[in-house]
């Protein structure tokens, strides 16, 4: 799991999601916030959002953002670029393959 320190709390979801940029790929939609000059040292804060819609039981939502946040914490020193970045799959990743997931994180580098 990541740390506490770089996820985002609910205050913080609530107040900047509206304020994000989206991107897409095949497999996720990505919302991000880009940092600043004046926040160039502050940390990276990610959030995983998976609706019920999604997927449909809490045990497999579960395993998909565990699955999300164990290839963040591999990645995240190449995620400095963003301030906030909220990761949302399009559907059901746990039967994907690692290194499919990692490539598409990277790509919005």
């Amino acid at each position: 799991m990541l740390k506490k320190e770089y996820k985002i709390s609910s205050q913080e979801f609530k107040r900047l999601f509206k304020k994000t940029s989206k991107k897409e790929t095949e497999h996720f939609i990505f919302f991000l916030i880009k940092k600043r000059e004046s926040c160039e040292n502050s940390l990276t804060k990610i959030s995983v959002i998976l609706s019920k819609k999604k997927v449909k039981t809490a045990i497999l939502r579960n395993k998909n953002k565990r699955i999300i946040y164990s290839i963040i914490r591999q990645i995240y020193p190449q995620l400095s670029y963003y301030h906030y970045l909220f990761i949302s799959p399009k559907r059901d990743i746990s039967n994907l393959e690692n290194k499919l997931i990692k490539d598409e994180i990277l790509s919005i580098l």
